[in-house]
């Protein structure tokens, strides 16, 4: 749903040539993910689980 907001801009000439580069690189961004291995898939997802954890507890320490 997001990526239709670069596309609408283009659609109606607003910053044109931004939003398409911006609606092309969250196609691109997607073929990647969509071609990417199941198993590096779980790999990001523990490394992103960790690292919100680690922000987590770095603001509670606060």
């Amino acid at each position: 749903m997001i990526s239709l907001v670069p596309l609408l801009l283009g659609w109606l000439g607003i910053m044109e040539t931004f939003a398409y580069a911006i609606a092309a690189m969250v196609f691109l961004a997607a073929v990647a993910w969509a071609a990417t291995p199941i198993s590096i898939k779980g790999i990001l997802a523990e490394h992103s689980e960790r690292a919100f954890t680690d922000i987590q507890q770095g603001i509670k320490s606060r």
